[in-house]
């Protein structure tokens, strides 16, 4: 673990809902999540696994503003390594391993590719060094 990553522990659910597709778009599909649970959390990026249905994945959970598409309202999103199918009304189980960085505002989405692919390849890297 980098001097820059924060592990936690932190576990909550959610129920995938409709977004506006931005990560789709950009190459990051991402789970929109309805969260009842009220908790502290700060804005970022972080390293998670995930359990959908029966099945466990790991993957990048932002929480926070939209901010390099213009958006203030701060949800719950989460990229999830090796899952492409349709979860909309699932109820997903997040359990947070480590903070990555704060949320940021890009000048482009092709900065916000490549800093999403580095977003990754961390949490990537945590996942391995857990083991």
């Amino acid at each position: 673990m980098s001097k820059d990553e924060i592990k936690i522990n932190k576990k909550f659910q959610g129920v995938v809902v409709e977004g506006s597709k931005k990560g789709r778009e950009i190459g990051f599909p991402t789970a929109n999540l309805n969260v009842k649970e009220d908790f502290e959390l700060a804005y970022g990026v972080y390293a998670c696994k995930v359990r959908v249905e029966h099945g466990f994945y790991q993957g990048i959970l932002h929480y926070g503003p939209k901010l390099t598409f213009g958006e203030i309202i701060p949800l719950f999103e989460v990229h999830i390594l090796g899952l492409n199918r349709d979860i909309y009304g699932m109820v997903l189980e997040i359990e947070l391993v480590s903070y990555i960085r704060g949320t940021m505002k890009f000048a482009d989405e092709e900065k916000l590719q490549k800093q999403i692919q580095s977003d990754l390849e961390k949490a990537k890297q945590i996942f391995l060094n857990e083991n």
